[in-house]
């Protein structure tokens, strides 16, 4: 619920907001998540079930970041980076 945002801050979920009264906003992020009406009122993203990424300074490699991903995705063999792991032992002690 609002009351438990920290003050100056909203929720994401693709709501239109003033141009006028959220101006800093609007210079930020434009009409990226939606025109509004095309005149005064602009839309922030609609992250409901979806997790916010930060900008992917590799060149925009992160498919699907600029159109929000899919809601799921499975993990394959080809999505993980090659590594490695030393040969040794692991060993906890419970108490």
């Amino acid at each position: 619920n609002a009351s438990s945002l920290p003050k100056d801050w909203l929720f994401c979920h693709g709501q239109a907001l003033s141009r006028e009264e959220y101006q800093r906003l609007f210079s930020v992020i434009g009409v990226s998540f939606g025109p509004g009406n095309g005149q005064t009122i602009f839309n922030v993203p609609d992250f409901r079930g979806r997790f916010p990424l930060g900008l992917d300074s590799r060149r925009n490699e992160t498919p699907g970041i600029r159109h929000s991903g899919a809601s799921t995705h499975t993990l394959s063999i080809n999505n993980l980076p090659l590594h490695a792991h030393d040969k040794g032992s692991f060993v906890t002690t419970v108490t």
